[in-house]
């Protein structure tokens, strides 16, 4: 109801409407993982070690959550609505373990057992970050968009 009257009152059409409030609630969510972080960076900002913030192994593993999460989306938006070829949901699944999730769980690991983390598990934990953020986001939409029943692909 609050899309329609969104669409007459801003005369968007239903998809472009649809994608905002995708974006809003993945962004609520983004937002409940990244508390913990932002909390963090202020206790280190605080105790005047602000050059530490980066290589706290709590930046793997909300990059972990997140791709956690867009798998859920994902998987749960789209067998929901259906529609889509099971190989390219998988593909999707595979693309995201294997590039997202297994990775920020090994660097989670490593800065974990390190004494003091190298930089470059640090600037791989950045990386991880950034494409986790954007996997979920992409999963969010993906998992979200409203079937088209002209097509059965």
């Amino acid at each position: 109801m609050t899309e329609q009257k969104d669409q007459q009152s801003t005369g968007r059409t239903d998809l472009s409407v649809h994608t905002q409030n995708v974006l809003a609630e993945s962004a609520s969510e983004v937002l409940f993982v990244i508390l913990p972080l932002i909390v963090l960076t202020i206790i280190f900002l605080f105790k005047s070690r602000a050059s530490e913030i980066m290589a706290s192994p709590e930046w793997s593993f909300g990059a972990s959550v997140l791709f956690g999460q867009g798998i859920v989306k994902l998987v749960g938006g789209l067998s929901a609505r259906g529609g889509m070829h099971g190989a390219r949901v998988g593909l999707f699944c595979a693309i995201i373990l294997v590039l997202g999730l297994v990775p920020s769980l090994v660097v989670l690991s490593l800065i974990l057992i390190s004494e003091h983390p190298s930089e470059g598990l640090i600037r791989a934990q950045e990386l991880l970050g950034v494409f986790s953020l954007v996997s979920f986001f992409f999963c969010a939409d993906m998992g979200a968009l409203p079937r088209d029943p002209d097509k059965n692909a």
